[in-house]
């Protein structure tokens, strides 16, 4: 039958980049998540990021992060109480950009940077389940 293959996008591919800097923070590594990672993203879907550190804290990354970000002029809602904990800001093409963080073990980070910088989308893609 026919093989459904599912490409994977990078943080880089889909936010400019004084938000990708403002966002790696040190040892961060940015996870793209949901449409935009999958390429089917439309001019209604937001951005999800996973940011994973293994030398900040949660309560840390969001502080640095929001102040980053305001800087370079975002209106940034950090929402770290929440059941799932995010900084929530419109990036300048209009999208909404949501960033949930967890920490890692510096490991963790080498083996998940790893796994998706050997991704080159335009000659790798991973078979969808069925």
């Amino acid at each position: 039958g026919d093989e459904q293959r599912v490409l994977l996008h990078k943080a880089a591919d889909v936010l400019q980049p004084e938000v990708l800097e403002a966002l790696s923070l040190g040892d961060v590594e940015l996870v793209l998540l949901g449409s935009a990672a999958l390429g089917i993203a439309d001019a209604g879907s937001d951005v999800d990021l996973l940011a994973c550190s293994a030398s900040l804290s949660q309560p840390r990354f969001f502080e640095r992060a929001a102040n980053a970000l305001a800087a370079a002029g975002a209106d940034v809602e950090c929402a770290s109480d929440a059941t799932v904990p995010l900084l929530r800001f419109q990036a300048q093409d209009g999208r909404q950009v949501e960033v949930q963080f967890t920490q890692l073990s510096a490991e963790d980070i080498l083996q998940l940077r790893d796994s998706h910088t050997a991704l080159d989308v335009e000659s790798h893609a991973f078979e969808a389940l069925e």
